[in-house]
């Protein structure tokens, strides 16, 4: 055996391997950002990346549902999500924009690669990242009916920008839930979905998909998607609505809204009582009797006032004629006095 190649043969690969491997990243952080209010929906969210050492070579991120089997490297560009290098006065940071993964695994792991010129080497080990929260219920997914049967359906929380959204309509019959929804939580809305999911006399049950322009945008109009002669407004319905989670290979992610009729369109609404609205009527109709009350008082007034000034401009009429003839008897007797 010639041991000198063998040894030589060693220290070649040795040698190989060393040009290839990458700086491994350091002091890695990975935040959410976003520009509205958590509460009310995420929107232009993206992950913020910063690392003490990034280079000025190409960087890519591998999600994965685990932290197991990750590769050294990595050839396969349709896997791996591109980084956008900040080029301002923070040249440490970077911003991944697509959250398809996030969509789908909910919390995954995020591996960084760096480009060394013919494909991709792993630069750090495998770092959790943790879904923000998911938004309260009814500010999840927003569904609105319309009297023409068409729906608008928006997405607040992160899904992938090609979802299908099943949704269910009907009827909530259950009084005593409708009471836990007078001053709703997450336990009455918990309830409102399972009685939903188990209604088997839903006015509409049915699939949209909603595509890229669509999600969290005003113009997610579906025509034909519900019927308004189903439904009247001294009624209240439930709107159930669940992103296909394709078996199991998408993060879980539903909502509920609660409506009622009111000019031929279903809107939110919380419930409300028949006593609270008894109390509401009798209410407006005691002011409406007091607005009527007034405008009676109102409308007397004058014609009190007007039979006093002409019975005023009567007495003053005849003392004027009074007066009158006071005076020419007077003068008739001067006269009188004179001639004698």
């Amino acid at each position: 055996m010639n041991y000198k190649k063998v040894l030589l043969t060693i220290i070649m690969l040795f040698i190989g391997k060393q040009c290839i491997m990458a700086e491994d990243l350091t002091n890695i952080k990975i935040n959410f950002k976003h520009e509205f209010n958590l509460t009310e929906e995420y929107k232009d969210l993206y992950i913020e990346i910063s690392a003490d050492n990034f280079s000025n070579n190409e960087y890519r991120a591998l999600f994965t549902k685990d932290d197991s089997n990750i590769p050294d490297t990595h050839d396969n560009n349709d896997e791996l999500i591109p980084i956008l290098m900040e080029t301002s006065d923070s040249p440490n940071y970077g911003q991944i924009l697509n959250l398809d993964y996030i969509a789908k695994y909910g919390n995954p792991y995020i591996t960084f690669y760096e480009y060394n010129g013919n494909n991709f080497n792993k630069v750090s080990n495998p770092i959790l990242v943790n879904r923000p929260k998911l938004l309260p219920y009814t500010k999840r997914i927003i569904g609105q009916f319309y009297s023409d049967n068409s729906m608008d359906i928006k997405i607040k929380d992160i899904v992938s920008e090609n979802s299908i959204v099943k949704f269910k309509l009907g009827e909530v019959t259950d009084l005593d839930l409708l009471k836990k929804l007078e001053n709703p939580n997450d336990n009455a809305y918990e309830e409102l979905i399972e009685f939903a999911k188990n209604d088997t006399n839903a006015i509409v049950s049915n699939t949209v998909n909603i595509i890229a322009s669509r999600v969290d945008d005003s113009d997610g109009i579906y025509s034909n998607a519900w019927d308004v002669t189903k439904v009247t407004k001294d009624k209240y319905y439930y709107g159930y609505f669940v992103i296909d989670d394709e078996n199991d290979n998408y993060y879980p992610l539903e909502d509920i809204q609660l409506y009622k009729l009111q000019n031929n369109s279903l809107y939110a609404s919380n419930y409300k009582s028949e006593q609270i609205v008894e109390q509401e009527n009798i209410s407006n109709n005691s002011s409406t009797d007091n607005i009527n009350n007034n405008q009676e008082t109102v409308v007397d007034a004058p014609n009190t006032l007007s039979i006093i000034s002409k019975m005023l401009l009567i007495i003053s009429g005849l003392l004027i004629i009074f007066g009158i003839g006071l005076y020419g008897y007077n003068l008739y007797k001067l006269k009188q006095s004179n001639n004698k």
